[in-house]
């Protein structure tokens, strides 16, 4: 007696090949079973034939494996017009927003999320509803793009979300405001280098603090944003954002209790001030007064990325003593010893910050021979061992 196959036969065929990674093979069995349903409908694809190969594609490292999966995306839609499922479109929207190494991808991440929207106007379908992460994965995806204007699009798709939460036609109780996406935003905008970035984000930050959802990452955003401003004043905007944080914190709201990562960025704002005497003394003033307040701080330990951002911060910015940046390097040097951080970051800022003499004098024993006064230690084997006894290696803050 012959057995007919049935869908979760070829489901099965499908899934076999989609989980070997062999995805050419499991798209053409999807295909077969497409033409297949033309003469006998009690034979097609479901949902689930669909989404095997989709998913499978948005496994594969194929460059052209996006595209792949909005072409069998497409066979979906054509073959299901009326089709509710809107994790398809979440999985492949995710897919381009990793993609850094190809140029339109956040684009092509916002056309599916511009698709999913079309298709819940037009249906009203409850289960098309955008989910929340992708509509944060199309704001990720324009950030991590550095292509211009990627601020002003991630606005772009934060309105589209901001509309779709005020539709009063179709149910969108799957949807909240949330403080992630808005915190994707301003990451977006500080990425962005656009005119007037910091203070559009500062603009979020404020609706945020309005309806007390703002948190730790969202005053660190707009303090981030500032510090890449090209604006004159950054280092005391940021200033200004780090007690703002510190107010809201004591005043109740214990989702933006203030981190080393916060006080960081603000020593990293005065860093890179670039302006004339006046405003440089200005933010060497700050710069120093974060790191102490830093050292007081009672949510909060102090730690290496401060203090090599700190060291930076004497190394470029121009005041008029240069005895006073002399003694700043050296007791923050001092003080990384004492507590046992002294690690590459501390290192590398020291080799570029310090004088020679003042090089010297803190780690002549360590320099091997008779040549320059400066030489670099890229080592941490090369110091004593209770300098960094309590470093936890890892990548340079900034």
């Amino acid at each position: 007696e012959n057995i007919e196959p049935n869908t979760r036969a070829y489901n099965a065929v499908i899934e076999s090949h989609a989980r070997s990674q062999d995805v050419e093979e499991a798209e053409a069995i999807l295909d077969h079973l497409i033409l297949v349903s033309t003469e006998d409908f009690s034979l097609s694809p479901d949902e689930f034939s669909f989404r095997s190969v989709i998913a499978a594609w948005t496994r594969s490292r194929r460059r052209d494996a996006g595209r792949r999966a909005v072409a069998v995306l497409d066979k979906y839609l054509n073959f299901v017009p009326d089709a509710k499922a809107s994790k398809p479109f979440a999985s492949i929207i995710e897919w381009f927003s990793k993609r850094r190494d190809q140029p339109d991808s956040a684009m092509m991440a916002e056309t599916l999320l511009d698709r999913m929207l079309a298709l819940y106007e037009q249906n009203g379908h409850h289960p098309m509803v955008p989910l929340l992460y992708a509509c944060i994965n199309v704001i990720n995806a324009h950030a991590a793009s550095r292509q211009q204007n990627s601020g002003k699009s991630g606005e772009r798709v934060y309105s589209k979300y901001s509309k779709m939460l005020s539709s009063q036609k179709h149910d969108v109780s799957r949807l909240r405001q949330n403080v992630i996406v808005s915190n994707a935003v301003i990451s977006a905008l500080a990425s962005s280098g656009e005119r007037n970035a910091s203070e559009r984000a500062e603009s979020i930050l404020n609706e945020l603090v309005a309806s007390r959802t703002a948190n730790a990452d969202s005053y660190q955003g707009v303090i981030i944003a500032w510090a890449k401003s090209r604006r004159s004043g950054k280092a005391q905007h940021a200033y200004r954002i780090l007690h703002r944080m510190i107010d809201d914190f004591q005043g109740g709201n214990r989702n933006c209790r203030p981190t080393a990562q916060v006080y960081t960025a603000v020593i990293n704002a005065a860093a890179f001030s670039n302006g004339d005497r006046k405003e440089e003394r200005e933010a060497f003033e700050i710069a120093t007064n974060t790191l102490n307040e830093l050292y007081n701080c009672t949510y909060c330990d102090t730690n290496s990325a401060a203090m090599g951002t700190f060291i930076k911060a004497c190394g470029r910015l121009e005041i008029p003593t240069d005895i006073l940046l002399e003694n700043s390097i050296e007791e923050t040097f001092r003080e990384a010893c004492r507590l046992g951080i002294v690690d590459h970051f501390v290192l590398t800022q020291m080799y570029w910050s310090c004088s020679d003499g003042l090089y010297k004098k803190l780690f002549g024993e360590l320099i091997p021979g008779d040549g320059p006064e400066k030489v670099k230690i890229d080592t941490l084997v090369s110091i004593p061992e209770e300098w960094r006894r309590n470093v936890r290696e890892a990548k340079a803050p900034y």
